[in-house]
């Protein structure tokens, strides 16, 4: 089994790390784009080129390596191999060499794909490592740090694919204290070739049917014949990156409420649904905890006075 690194991945495809800015000391390296999807059909050859810029104030030497990345289905936590399975690059190795920048100066890196006319119809996600070390063999510890760009391959033959996602299920208690708050987390699965970007709803329902809470799907993509948890878009703050969880927190629940969450697949909606009850347990509890304390104390003083 390979080794694998954890890696932060970011919004739209698979996040990035795109820069590098004074992690120590004036260490400050960007590449561009930080992410990429690019569809190659067999028979056919495409370029990929990267730019990487020392923003920093020291003269580094930067390393490039090529990187398998999935991401982790029940988490949604990416992991980056120790190596790439892509069979279809043309004279890598000679591409992959280390790069001298002084300051405020670019370089770039060309991938050249070639894919033959017979190849496996598949997506690679892959990730392109850059890293950067401070070039001054008189500092005894010297800057290191690096950065990522991520580029999605797609061989197909096909010019256009039918969004296949799915909601594998609905994680989310059956029964519930009345007191806590309804947390719900939907994990999404892509049954297609191609990554998909997840659009939609989660909707919860009381008893009566009666929407109490309503959250947009943030629009994380899934690699295909993978999946991934569902999170939500900030709808207080429609511009924000930043996803929010699942979480429905009133005064007091109580009944069953249903959770429904509907994908919007191109012209075609999917739905799954879970109910959850919820019950005042805690107060339940107590109340049952007085009673028997009231009746235990009730039979000793009609023990002690049995004629009263």
């Amino acid at each position: 089994m390979k080794r694998l690194y954890p890696l932060i991945i970011g919004f739209a495809l698979i996040m990035a790390m795109p820069n590098l800015a004074n992690a120590q000391g004036s260490l400050d390296l960007t590449i561009s784009p930080p992410v990429s999807y690019l569809h190659v059909k067999p028979g056919s050859k495409q370029a990929h080129t990267i730019t990487i810029q020392n923003n920093g104030d020291h003269t580094i030497t930067v390393t490039p390596t090529v990187h398998n990345f999935s991401v982790q289905p029940d988490t949604g936590l990416p992991q980056l191999a120790d190596d790439h399975t892509f069979p279809h690059f043309t004279s890598l190795d000679q591409q992959l060499v280390p790069m001298l920048l002084e300051p405020d100066q670019k370089a770039q890196l060309t991938l050249a794909i070639a894919p033959p006319q017979n190849a496996l119809e598949k997506e690679y996600p892959l990730s392109i490592v850059f890293v950067a070390e401070e070039d001054d063999a008189t500092t005894p510890s010297r800057l290191k740090g690096s950065v990522a760009s991520n580029l999605i391959l797609l061989i197909s033959s096909k010019n256009e694919f039918t969004q296949r996602l799915t909601v594998a299920e609905i994680n989310a208690p059956l029964l519930l204290d009345s007191f806590q708050s309804l947390s719900i987390h939907p994990l999404l699965k892509n049954e297609g070739l191609a990554t998909s970007t997840a659009s939609g709803s989660a909707v919860i329902k009381n008893w009566m049917g009666t929407e109490v809470a309503r959250f947009e799907l943030f629009p994380d993509n899934i690699l295909g014949f993978s999946q991934r948890p569902a999170r939500a878009r900030d709808l207080e703050k429609p511009n924000s990156l930043q996803p929010i969880p699942f979480d429905y927190k009133p005064t007091f629940l109580l009944g069953p409420y249903t959770v429904e969450v509907t994908l919007n697949n191109q012209e075609e909606l999917t739905t799954n649904k879970k109910t959850v009850v919820a019950l005042p347990f805690l107060a339940l509890i107590a109340l049952f905890a007085g009673g028997t304390i009231s009746f235990w104390h009730w039979k000793q003083e009609k023990t002690k006075n049995p004629f009263e």
